[in-house]
């Protein structure tokens, strides 16, 4: 109850994806009816309009080997904007009382812009050290004519440092410094603080197993 309060009270609502083992039962997305589980989350669903059940009806994610019967259990609560764009499908090969589901998301990822960076190592630094002494005398000269603020004065020797490093020192191509790692479209900064908890958490209970730490 906790996450979902948290869930519901954050910024995360929009772009969110939630899954797993709920044990929770609904006519919503089963054919039994709800337990305090279902209940729950068909609660947070009629009450936040911008979430919804992404996972298909009756796709029987659990086998009970004591009745034999099947349920659907694994659930994915998502974001209402992305619901058209998830696709599910449940891998058949039963390795244990849960089957594998593989949900994909139709969204192409968030490219960071290319920001070129100054190769030093090749830079000429006469052609860099005359540059910034032409711009320097000038802005002097002028100075003599005209009101000189700090503001003024520290935004002409940003332009001066910047024109006489474009000028002599050469810059990274951007097929050089294409990242690795694709950055994921839906990692954010509330995930980030998140995964930092679970971590600190963790450790925590690493150090002192206790119930508080779980």
């Amino acid at each position: 109850m906790d996450f979902f309060t948290y869930i519901t009270n954050s910024n995360m609502l929009k772009n969110i994806i939630i899954c797993g083992d709920f044990n929770a039962h609904s006519l919503l997305w089963g054919d039994k009816p709800a337990n305090k589980a279902g209940k729950l989350i068909e609660r947070l669903i009629s009450n936040n309009a911008d979430l919804a059940i992404a996972t298909p009806p009756n796709l029987n994610t659990y086998f009970n080997p004591k009745s034999g019967k099947f349920s659907t259990i694994d659930l994915q609560i998502v974001s209402i904007n992305i619901l058209n764009k998830i696709y599910i499908k449940k891998i058949e090969n039963l390795c244990t009382d849960h089957f594998a589901i593989v949900s994909s998301l139709n969204e192409p990822a968030n490219i960071l812009p290319h920001i070129p960076k100054y190769v030093n190592t090749k830079a000429n630094w006469t052609m860099f050290r005359n540059k910034l002494n032409e711009e320097v005398l000038s802005l002097t000269q002028k100075s003599h004519t005209s009101v000189v603020t700090a503001d003024t004065c520290a935004e002409a020797m940003t332009s001066i440092l910047t024109n006489a490093a474009n000028q002599a020192i050469p810059r990274t191509s951007p097929r050089k410094t294409i990242p690795k790692h694709t950055p994921k479209a839906w990692w954010t900064k509330d995930c980030q603080i998140m995964w930092r908890i679970k971590n600190a958490t963790r450790r925590a209970y690493l150090r002192k197993p206790s119930l508080p730490h779980i």
